[in-house]
């Protein structure tokens, strides 16, 4: 990992210095990192909310297919 970012760094530094400076890709890469996660999480809990709620355990996996086909 840290052979991956020294790489990074370096080819920043020496083709897009202001780029590198901003440290725009890594703050990128970060927040589309933890937006994917709580994506992930929000997915989860909300059909596990609809679950309980509307007892629709069928209904639940019927839908599910549709997350994993897309």
């Amino acid at each position: 990992m840290k052979k991956f970012i020294h790489k990074t760094n370096k080819y920043l530094l020496e083709n897009y210095p202001t780029l590198w400076n901003t440290k725009v890709v890594w703050i990128l890469g970060i927040t589309a990192i933890i937006h994917f996660i709580f994506f992930f999480l929000a997915l989860v809990v909300l059909q596990i909310q609809k679950l309980f709620t509307k007892e629709m355990l069928s209904l639940f996996f019927i839908e599910m297919e549709w997350y994993f086909l897309v």
